[in-house]
C-alpha cells in the first residue's frame, strides 16, 4: 500500500485511486487519502464522508497532525455546504470517544493530556461552525509592514544566536524570516524569500510568503509560493499524506484556494522524503 500512496504523491491520482480501491483492509488509511483527494477536488460530501470513516480510528497511526490538519478542512467543507448541524454533531462525538476511552493506569497522563487538546481544539472548530471569527488556531491574514524593525536587527540577532549561519545564505535566511515576518518588514521578507525560495525546505517560510503576497494584492505571487512548497517543501509524515492539508488552516489562503488551483497543488509531484 505504500506504494499506492507514493503514487499518489506523485500527482498519478486516477491511477492510484484505482489501486488504492482494490487493497483489502486499511480501510481507514484508505480514507484519509481519499479524502485528500476529494478536498482538493472540492468534493466536500465525499470529503466528509470519507474523514467520518477515518478519522476515529486515529490511534491506527502515529502522526497527530493527520487529525489537526483534517478538522480545518472538514470545518470549511461543513460551512460550504451548510452542514453545520452534522459537523457539530461528528466533531462532538469525536470528542466524547476520546473522554470515555479506558486506558490503563500508566497510560492516564498522556491520555489526560490528548483529551484536553481535543477540548480545545474542538472547542475552537465548534465556534467556527457557529459563525466566529479570529480564533486562536485559525491563523489570521497577515498585515503589511512598513516601519518594522531593520535588517541590522535581523543580523545582529543571526550572529548573536546562530554565529555559523551566514546572513547571505540559506541557512541565515530561514532563520531570520521567521522573524521578519512577526515584526520586520514586508519589503525585507519578499526580498530574502525571493532570493532563495528554490533553496528553502521548512514549509511554513512558504505558506507564510503567500499571505504576504495576499495582503500585498498578488495573488498570483501568493499561488506560485504554495507551488513551490507543495514540489520542494512538503512531504508526509506518515504514507496516507499525500497532500499540504494544512493550507485549509490558513483563512486568507482560502481566496486561492479555489477548485482549479487545488485541483493542481493535488496533480503536482511532491517531495516524498527528506
Amino acid at each position: 500500500m505504500r506504494d499506492v500512496f507514493e503514487l499518489l504523491c506523485k500527482g498519478k491520482i486516477k491511477e492510484g485511486i484505482e489501486q488504492l480501491k482494490a487493497i483489502p483492509g486499511f480501510e481507514a488509511h484508505k480514507a484519509i487519502a481519499l479524502a485528500e483527494i476529494a478536498y482538493f477536488q472540492h468534493d466536500f460530501e465525499s470529503a466528509m464522508d470519507y474523514d467520518e470513516q477515518a478519522l476515529p480510528h486515529h490511534e491506527e497511526w502515529y502522526a497527530g497532525n493527520i487529525v489537526n490538519e483534517h478538522f480545518f478542512a472538514y470545518v470549511r467543507a461543513a460551512i460550504a455546504l451548510k452542514c453545520i448541524d452534522r459537523a457539530k454533531r461528528v466533531l462532538t462525538a469525536f470528542l466524547k470517544r476520546e473522554q470515555d476511552t479506558k486506558v490503563p493506569a500508566n497510560d492516564m497522563d498522556r491520555h489526560k493530556f490528548h483529551v484536553e487538546r481535543y477540548q480545545y481544539i474542538i472547542g475552537q472548530h465548534l465556534l467556527k461552525l457557529k459563525g466566529r471569527e479570529n480564533l486562536e488556531i485559525y491563523n489570521s491574514p497577515y498585515q503589511v509592514i512598513s516601519n518594522g524593525d531593520s535588517m541590522d536587527k535581523f543580523i545582529a540577532q543571526l550572529k548573536k544566536y546562530r554565529p555559523k549561519f551566514l546572513s547571505d545564505s540559506i541557512d541565515g535566511a530561514m532563520y531570520m524570516l521567521n522573524f521578519i515576518y512577526k515584526t520586520g518588514n514586508t519589503t525585507d521578507y519578499v526580498k530574502i524569500y525571493e532570493k532563495f525560495s528554490d533553496k528553502i525546505d521548512d514549509e511554513s517560510l512558504h505558506i507564510k510568503a503567500s499571505k504576504v503576497y495576499l495582503a500585498l494584492k498578488h495573488p498570483e505571487k501568493a499561488k506560485e509560493a504554495i507551488r513551490t512548497l507543495t514540489s520542494k517543501a512538503w512531504f508526509p509524515i506518515e504514507h496516507p499524506q499525500i497532500t499540504p492539508m494544512k493550507l485549509w488552516a490558513e483563512d486568507d489562503l482560502q481566496k486561492i484556494m479555489k477548485r482549479d488551483f487545488c485541483k493542481e497543488i493535488l496533480y503536482l509531484p511532491k517531495v516524498q522524503n527528506r
